[in-house]
This record gives C-alpha cells, sequence and structure tokens, in this order.
C-alpha cells in the first residue's frame, strides 16, 4: 500500500471517504435501523497510522456497527467520528484512535440517567445552540460541538493532518460531504 508523505493515509485517500463497517452488520442507509449485511472491515490502521492494536480493538468493541467516518469539529477542530454511533461513543472513539480526546469515565452512565455528558451542540444550518446528552445524541456530518460536559478533554494536537487535509470539493462545508452511497449486498452463491 502506498501511503501519501504528509498525513499517513493511503495514496489518494482523504478522511471525507472513510468507508467500511466492523461488525457484521450495515445500518440501512438514510435509517437509524441496522439490517443483516456484509462486513467492508474498515481498517483503521491504514488511517490512524499511531493507533495501537489494542486502541482499534477496543474501539470496535464499544462501538455500533458503523459505515463511515463523517466529519464534524469539536471547539472549532475537525475530527472525524463514526456513524451509527452517539456522540459519546464517537469522542471515545476518537480519543482512542488520536489522543485528543481524555473521559473521566467515573462521570457518566452512558445511559441517560445522570445528565452529566450534556453538551452544546449547533447542527448543521443551524445558528442555533441547543444542549443535549452526548450520549443520547446520534453523530451526524456538519455537527459542531461547541461546549463539551465537564469530564472531556479536548487538547488539539500540534501538526493535525485533518486540519490541513483537503475535502474532494473544497467548496463544501462538512455539512455538506459526499454522503455514503448505499451498500449493495453481494451475489448470493
Amino acid at each position: 500500500m502506498v501511503r501519501s508523505r504528509n498525513n499517513g493515509l493511503p495514496s489518494g485517500a482523504t478522511l471525507d471517504g472513510f468507508t467500511g463497517s466492523h461488525h457484521g452488520t450495515l445500518p440501512q442507509h438514510g435509517s437509524n435501523d441496522c439490517v443483516t449485511g456484509i462486513s467492508l472491515a474498515l481498517d483503521l490502521k491504514h488511517y490512524f497510522a499511531d493507533a495501537d492494536d489494542a486502541s482499534i480493538a477496543d474501539a470496535n468493541e464499544i462501538l455500533r456497527p458503523y459505515t463511515s467516518l463523517v466529519p464534524i469539529r469539536v471547539d472549532g477542530a475537525r475530527v472525524f467520528l463514526p456513524d451509527n454511533n452517539s456522540l459519546w461513543r464517537g469522542m471515545q472513539f476518537w480519543g482512542l484512535m488520536t489522543g485528543e480526546i481524555t473521559i473521566d469515565f467515573g462521570l457518566f452512565c452512558i445511559a441517560g440517567t445522570c445528565k452529566n455528558c450534556k453538551s452544546r451542540i449547533k447542527r448543521p444550518g443551524s445558528d442555533d445552540r441547543v444542549s443535549v446528552l452526548a450520549c443520547q445524541t446520534r453523530v451526524e456530518p456538519g455537527l459542531e460541538i461547541v461546549r463539551l460536559a465537564p469530564g472531556f478533554v479536548f487538547r488539539k494536537k500540534q501538526g493535525r493532518p485533518w486540519d490541513t487535509m483537503e475535502s474532494p470539493d473544497t467548496t463544501k462545508s462538512d455539512a455538506q460531504a459526499p454522503s455514503l452511497p448505499p451498500v449493495a449486498e453481494p451475489p448470493v452463491a
């Protein structure tokens, strides 16, 4: 596999183009429901070269099935979180893959009852900032977390490839990033 010189990604790959799945199911395209499907095994090591195997295994253990990593912003910095997952699990994923987010796990129930993960977000196309529970809010392209709940710490690293990387269409915002096409079922033998 050829890697590009400046960002550690396979040659020609972009972060907006992350696609794949772990586990044996895929979310129905355009829906929040999961259906039995094929595994497209997203090889996270190719995209996060510094992530160790244990962190990748931990990430795949905690996540719901996903088909892509979608761009959002945390405190103004661009990050990529797995679709079909909560913001809470997405931030845990980003922390495992990059070390930029740490979480004080003792503060949270991850079930919506403690209300400690209340964060402020701005949805794409809206100027309103709303309070949501990170554990109950799904990741969506273009979403911006303007205030993390206490217990989440975001430390932006120097030289992040995600800040300088161009999207496939640089005239589009993160919210307008290309969506993943539907996944075709494999032929039945």
